[in-house]
């Protein structure tokens, strides 16, 4: 577990260093991941022991009444990475499978201890506060980056999801990591130097992001798709008419893309691709 931990602390590091020099934004995001690691462990302790604090809120050992899907997620994934372990059939959740085959997939490679999700989710809480520096930067300045930065980082309540075993940090980290894709492939320095691999690799991250945040939100994806219509599209016709073809276009790219990949997304099955495909042999 103390491993796990500390290579996410040194990831985190190195992300934020190749994205600044600024040294008080990676003891920020250090700072922040480290907070939520500690808040997860004490709340799983407390509930895990039934220690004399906020008893009426504890329900199954390690977790806790106000994050009751927490527990769900923890059974079905251990029987998801049971099943890929053994190759038998998945369980049937009638709840989707997504979040389900994300937890199985940790509790695979590092064994069904609900710690695991909870130490992703505060790594995933902290990305979000480089991913918030980035997209201030980008649209005004620096010091207005590392402003967002602390209040996303440092926002009270998202350190109470992010101790438990859901997928809001996860949602949190997709919708943020879109903004800044498509921040960055408007962003007027960024036009026309990019080449043509580069935008291809940039529009194949921002489907990927849509379509993951389709998977685990679809209302905020449906949120996203409302926001491209609404704000490129008369930014794109606005760039049209000033005869600014490439920006225009850009616009209209951006948008399609990320409709695009929400309705592909609503039409995977995930439970199908990602089930054994010979169950009655492992058997």
């Amino acid at each position: 577990f103390l491993i796990v931990v500390s290579l996410g602390a040194g990831l985190l590091w190195l992300l934020a260093d190749r994205t600044t020099e600024d040294r008080s934004l990676r003891w920020l995001l250090l700072g922040s991941y480290a907070a939520r690691v500690l808040v997860g462990v004490a709340l799983f302790a407390i509930s895990y022991w039934h220690w004399p604090v906020l008893r009426s809120l504890q329900t199954q050992p390690g977790f806790w009444s106000f994050s009751l899907d927490a527990h769900v997620y923890h059974y079905y994934g251990r029987d998801v990475a049971q099943a890929w372990t053994l190759g038998t059939e998945l369980p049937v959740t009638g709840l989707g499978f997504d979040y389900f085959a994300v937890v199985g997939l940790l509790y695979k490679l590092l064994g069904p201890s609900p710690l695991y999700p909870v130490v992703l989710n505060g790594w995933l809480a902290a990305l979000n506060g480089l991913f918030m520096y980035l997209i201030g930067w980008k649209l005004f300045e620096r010091r207005a980056g590392f402003v967002g930065s602390v209040l996303v980082a440092w926002w009270p309540s998202t350190f109470l999801w992010s101790s438990q075993l859901m997928r809001d940090a996860l949602t949190w980290t997709l919708l943020l990591a879109a903004l800044w894709l498509i921040v960055d492939a408007l962003s007027r320095d960024r036009v026309p130097r990019r080449s043509i691999l580069g935008w291809a690799f940039c529009a194949l991250w921002l489907g990927v992001t849509v379509m993951a945040l389709t998977r685990f939100r679809f209302y905020v994806a449906t949120a996203l798709c409302t926001a491209a219509l609404v704000v490129l599209v008369p930014a794109g016709a606005y760039a049209l008419a000033r005869r600014n073809i490439p920006r225009g276009l850009g616009y209209a790219g951006i948008t399609g893309l990320i409709i695009l990949s929400a309705l592909f997304a609503r039409m995977l099955d995930p439970f199908a691709l990602l089930s054994p495909p010979n169950p009655e042999r492992a058997h």
